[in-house]
């Protein structure tokens, strides 16, 4: 075949005639115009024939024709091409949307869609348009989960493939437990099942210790630990574990840690000391939550009225409030009322008392401001009867001695007497009223009955000019006067004698006398007056009362004359101005009663928080100047808990108050169906748990088995039942037991018919089983399986048929897809190029970094795993900005709607978490990494003065009951310091702000010396502590090598002297020491200005100058050596006393302290006894006596037992012996 054609082509050569053609004409050349989006090489403008231009397109742009064109006679063939702008229009998406879709999207631009219900994407919901199109290609397909293969577990399945919202029962191996969320069912959602499919074995993770951590850090112990595992953790400073200890020990167990390590906070036993009272037996130390009680002096009660009450550390390190205080008390006014309503009142509080009709108070009036005070009330609080009495010493004569309310008495006076004012006056609270009239010895008398005025005395000057009633006449001189010897005119004295009867002519009305009865004269209280006085009144008769100026009337304006006695009675009360009402704890002023001023009289009402009610009264009263004891608001008390069946409370109070809790402990084989605590709110038990049963009914009976022995009625959780099957079955995985685990039974065998065939071996997402479909396979034939590149394949990879089931087949974890998007959302690339790959394997490191601009706050957090397909992307945030944190808006009771960071300089707006209110303002702004979050408060007032270091609060603006919201204090500052910031400061909301700093007068420059001067380096100010050096001129030394000068409170101190070397008289050997020695050369003579330097051994204290020096001969007072102490066996032992921290003979340097505990049944008075000080070689040991004895104190006449209180004294009388047991 090869020659036939090449013969053929010889033959062709052969037969093809030659010409001698010319050279053809090249023809018109070809020309190109170049645009801004194409390229064209090589780079010419003209080009001749059979040329050949290649055509590029710039970036973003297409071709439109082919990229080769060659010249020729007809111009470029193909014809040049073109080039678009690259661009895609918005694809239809089956079953899916595109998310704020466009007309058209430039080359390299996102677009964003989202799948229907029951569907998901199945690359990407993200795509990129490229000059290809989309990719990857846009694609929603529906959500589906496998039932996969679970590494000491199985899934129980009832399909073969879920659809999305569907459960699979997760059952683990026994000795293995769910992982994540085990009461959870494991749901099929577009990531797959959530939560996962795994089990893992029962071991113990590292636990997380808030306020701890494990002992000896992650070098010492590896996690996970095995079941019995014992580890030690360690609290922090200021917390100790549930033994009172920083270390502990505990064991891992098949439901985790035992006991489980907790660190809590700790109260010092010294802080719970309460001032007026004494603690009962008391620990050192107090963990959050527990209880220690005390015991109030003498005359001394709590707030609540009790002489004893309870302090309960709390989980800020702190005590809870307690005050023994002298209150006075007022339980009830008999015949009266008072104001404020409550039975205690503290000292410096005023309540008002009103006495009822009849009543006065001690004082004489009908209400009166009453103030309590240290040594009890200023004014006894009673309502005593009104009564009004006579002078014992008085002439008066009267029905009576004594007299009450509003009785009306008539006086008269003796014979010889005269009386002297009004012969009727009535009894008031304030008094007689008119006032008391007086006897007056006579000098004239008159023995007529018809004499007119119808008197028998009269006293020395008295004129008077008489007449007689009518049907008589007048005996001699109508007009006389009373002189020391009688009348004048002498004679005749005055007399009448009867008429002759005149004619009947009738009686007029005018001489009738008035037949209603009389009253006194009127009489008002004090500071009053009278409006329109009469000289007489009679029944019927009103008269108006009314009070000076600068008083009100407390009473009835208007009195009536009844029955000859006026029928009311008024006091009239000083109006004085009132500052602010007081706030209260728990509660705030109604709105509707306040005022811009208040005076006497004025009231204001309160309103309760909600949870808390009035104990008394809901208001307070302006009087005297002052506001009567404003109200209190007592949070809603509870009764006692709620009865729990088969549960008990852990520990029970006497009473229960807003906001305490109940724990509750059910009995064994019953669970809490909520672990937190019942809470009491608003007097209503909130939280109550059930105890219900863990155990489990009889377990199921299974298919070609039964269980070894026979079933009882219920099985607690944690019992096991064991099964064997019937000849020709064997046990599926060889699990015979199955478990009882809080009511239902877990790993309940299986029983397979020997040699059973198996069907398909189950499918895997993501991947497939290598070998010929069959419809059945022989028991022990094993099936290998497979996953696509990239996938990670978990578990076996070869699967056995036994008994007609396969074992759980494998998992094909996805790979991870590190998309552009959340890159440019999370501010982070690749940290290699190389890196920069489209898949990562699951398990697989990531690593990131910050873009320009951005950083993160643990460089760490920037190395991520891939984790089934999903990458924990780290977040990259600019430069200086702030990331919230719930801790801290947690603490201050505020929130705030973002989760995004807060950028450098930007401002946010928090919310106050429900019934807070802003401390200030609720802004915060971020400022490089730092936010100043805002706090809100409940707007109570301070409690105690603010305390600035080296300054204190001015002793007159010191209180003892607080501070109100709004209210200043003023500052001085300690001696050698001087004040920065304002001097006043503001209460604002409980809180004190802008508080002012007591700084340090800087001391001045530092001194020059003779003969020496500083070393260079000075600075501008010198603070207390601070140290300058100093160094001699040439031929001088420093004194007792002292180098440094030191400020010391705006003077230098300690100040370098140079001297002259081996100047003066030479020194002989250095006095020696006892318990000590000198170092340095020992020569006999020693010129003047040497050192030398003294040393005491171990454990002795050096008391004086450790370096001595020859000055003119004679060398500087040597120090001593104190000797230590000793605490030896003998005398602990002598003592009933060990040592606390150590059982063993120990040294004790010189004003050392040591501390002492009492050996086991033995006690001490006080506590703060067993701490002792080394004196010079002496220990005063303590003293501990057995438990329940007394012995005698060493102050006279004093025994001390130590009972169920601490250090009650009792005295011994010096005449009589008493024999202690």
């Amino acid at each position: 075949m090869k020659m036939l054609i090449l013969g053929c082509l010889v033959l062709l050569l052969t037969v093809t005639p030659r010409y001698s053609a010319a050279p053809a004409d090249p023809g018109p050349p070809c020309s190109i115009t170049r645009t801004d989006t194409i390229q064209f090489l090589p780079f010419k403008r003209v080009f001749k024939l059979h040329d050949v231009v290649e055509s590029l397109c710039l970036e973003g742009y297409s071709l439109k024709g082919a990229n080769r064109s060659r010249c020729s006679s007809n111009g470029w063939e193909p014809a040049l091409p073109t080039c678009e702008g690259v661009s895609c229009t918005p694809p239809q998406i089956t079953n899916g949307r595109v998310l704020n879709p466009k007309l058209n999207y430039q080359e390299n631009e996102n677009l964003s869609f989202q799948c229907d219900a029951q569907y998901k994407a199945s690359r990407s919901e993200d795509v990129i348009c490229t000059i290809n199109g989309w990719k990857p290609e846009p694609y929603c397909e529906e959500i589906s989960c496998y039932p996969q293969y679970v590494a000491n577990g199985k899934v129980v399945k009832t399909m073969e493939v879920y659809k999305v919202g569907e459960t699979i029962e997760l059952v683990c191996d026994y000795g293995y437990r769910i992982e994540t969320s085990p009461d959870e069912p494991r749901r099929c959602t577009k990531n797959d099942w959530s939560p996962p499919l795994t089990c893992r074995s029962l071991t113990c993770d590292r636990p997380y210790i808030d306020n701890g951590d494990v002992y000896g850090g992650n070098w010492y112990y590896s996690f996970p630990q095995r079941t019995n595992s014992e580890i030690e953790y360690r609290c922090k400073d200021g917390y100790l574990t549930a033994g009172k200890v920083y270390n502990e020990k505990t064991r891992c167990t098949a439901n985790g840690w035992s006991p489980k390590p907790k660190c809590t906070r700790s109260c010092a036993g010294s802080d719970a000391a309460v001032t007026n009272g004494w603690l009962g037996r008391s620990e050192w130390i107090y963990l959050s939550g527990e209880n220690v009680g005390f015991t109030c002096n003498q005359g001394y009660l709590t707030p609540q009225g009790k002489n004893h009450g309870e302090r309960e550390c709390l989980p800020n390190g702190v005590f809870t409030e307690a005050k023994c205080s002298r209150y006075c008390a007022l339980k009830q006014l008999t015949n009266g009322n008072y104001e404020p309503k409550k039975d205690l009142f503290e000292v410096a509080q005023s309540l008002l008392i009103q006495c009822n009709n009849g009543y006065m108070t001690r004082n004489r009036n009908l209400q009166e401001n009453i103030q309590c005070l240290s040594q009890g009330w200023n004014i006894n609080p009673q309502c005593i009867e009104v009564t009004c009495s006579l002078d014992r010493n008085s002439l008066l004569q009267s029905d009576k001695g004594k007299y009450k309310a509003n009785e009306v008495a008539h006086f008269s006076c003796p014979r010889g007497y005269l009386l002297v004012g009004d012969e009727i006056s009535q009894c008031y609270y304030y008094g007689w009223g008119p006032k008391l009239p007086t006897c007056k010895a006579a000098k004239c008398f008159v023995t007529n009955d018809f004499l007119i005025p119808n008197r028998k005395e009269y006293s020395e000057g008295e004129e008077i000019t008489f007449s007689c009633s009518k049907g008589h006449r007048l005996i001699g001189e109508s007009r006389v006067r009373c002189y020391p010897d009688g009348w004048y005119p002498r004679t005749p004295t005055p007399s009448c004698e009867a008429e002759s009867p005149a004619p009947s002519g009738g009686e007029t009305s005018a001489d009738k006398p008035d037949s209603r009865q009389k009253c006194p004269p009127v009489s008002g209280p004090v500071f009053s007056q009278i409006i329109n006085p009469k000289s007489e009144y009679f029944s019927g008769d009103e008269v108006e009362i009314q009070c000076t100026q600068g008083y009100f009337l407390h009473g009835d304006r208007v009195t009536r004359c009844v029955d000859g006695k006026w029928q009311s009675s008024a006091q009239c009360i000083q109006k004085q101005r009132c500052g602010n009402p007081p706030s209260i704890a728990d509660g705030i002023i109604n709105r509707d009663t306040l005022k811009r001023e208040y005076f006497t009289g004025d009231t204001v009402k309160y309103i309760c928080n909600p949870g808390y009610s009035f104990l008394g009264s809901d208001g307070t009263q302006c009087t005297g100047g002052t506001w009567l004891a404003p109200p209190q608001c007592a949070a809603n008390p509870c009764g006692n808990p709620p009865t729990v069946v088969k549960g008990n409370l852990i520990r029970k109070k006497e009473a229960y108050s807003h906001g305490d809790s109940a724990e509750y402990k059910c009995a064994q084989g019953y669970k809490l169906s909520d672990e937190s605590p019942a809470k009491c709110l608003e007097g209503e038990w909130s939280n109550v748990p059930t105890c219900d049963s863990t155990s489990c009914l009889p377990p199921p009976s299974i298919d070609n088995g039964h269980p070894v022995r026979r079933l009882k009625a219920e099985y607690a959780s944690g019992d096991k039942v064991q099964y064997v099957c019937n000849r020709g079955y064997n046990l599926e995985k060889r699990i015979s037991e199955a478990v009882c685990e809080e009511t239902r039974w877990k790993s309940i065998p299986v029983c397979r018919k020997t040699g059973s065939t198996c069907s398909t071996p189950p499918t895997i997402a993501h991947g497939d089983f290598l070998g010929l479909i069959q419809p059945h396979y022989r028991s022990g034939f094993q099936m290998e399986y497979k996953c696509p590149e990239y996938y990670t394949l978990q578990g076996n990879r070869i699967v056995k048929c036994t008994d007609g089931v396969w074992d759980e087949p494998p998992v094909c974890l996805e790979p991870c897809t590190a998309r552009e998007k959340e890159l440019k959302e999370n501010n982070i690339v690749f940290k290699w190029k190389n890196a920069d790959k489209l898949y990562s394997k699951h398990d697989e490191i990531m690593e990131f970094i910050c873009v320009a601009g951005y950083e993160i706050a643990e460089r760490s957090l920037l190395r991520v795993k891939c984790n089934m397909g999903e990458i924990p992307y780290p977040k990259c945030n600019k430069i200086g900005s702030c990331l919230l944190s719930e801790e801290t808006m947690k603490n201050q009771n505020i929130y705030i709607n973002r989760s995004s960071a807060i950028q450098d300089g930007e401002k946010v707006t928090f919310e106050c978490n429900k019934g807070m209110i802003p401390e200030k303002t609720l802004e915060g702004t971020c400022k490089m990494r730092v936010l100043n979050y805002p706090r809100c408060i409940t707007a109570n007032k301070c409690k105690l003065a603010p305390d600035v270091p080296n300054g204190r609060v001015k002793a007159d603006h010191l209180k003892q009951d607080g501070y109100d919201s709004g209210s200043s204090v003023e500052f001085e500052c300690d001696e050698h310091h001087s004040i920065s910031g304002p001097i006043n400061v503001k209460c604002e909301n409980g809180q004190w702000s802008d508080l002012p700093q007591c700084l340090t007068i800087p001391c001045p420059p530092p001194p020059n010396i003779a003969n020496g001067r500083p070393v260079p380096n000075l600075k501008t100010g010198y603070e207390s502590g601070d140290k300058v050096q100093y160094m001699c001129n040439p031929g001088y030394n420093l004194k007792k090598r002292i180098s440094e000068a030191e400020c010391e409170q705006t003077r230098w101190k300690s100040i370098p002297v140079c001297r002259i070397v081996g100047a003066g008289p030479l020194c002989l050997k250095p006095p020696a020491i006892i318990h000590g020695d000198f170092l340095g050369p020992n020569q006999q003579n020693y010129s003047s200005g040497s050192d030398l330097e003294y040393k005491c051994p171990e454990y002795y204290t050096l008391l004086g100058h450790r370096i001595v020096t020859c000055e003119d001969g004679v060398w500087d007072e040597p120090p001593v050596c104190l000797v230590p102490c000793i605490a030896k066996e003998i005398d602990r032992s002598k003592n009933n006393i060990v040592l606390k921290w150590k059982d063993a003979d120990k040294y004790i340097r010189h004003d050392e302290r040591t501390e002492f505990v009492c050996a086991e049944g033995y006690e001490i008075a006080d506590s703060s006894l067993l701490t002792v000080k080394c004196n010079k070689g002496v220990i005063p040991y303590p003293k501990c006596n057995k438990i329940g004895k007394c012995y005698l104190s060493d102050r006279p006449a004093q025994i001390i037992c130590p009972l169920n209180f601490l250090g009650v004294m009792k005295q011994i009388r010096q005449t009589r012996a008493y024999s202690l047991v």
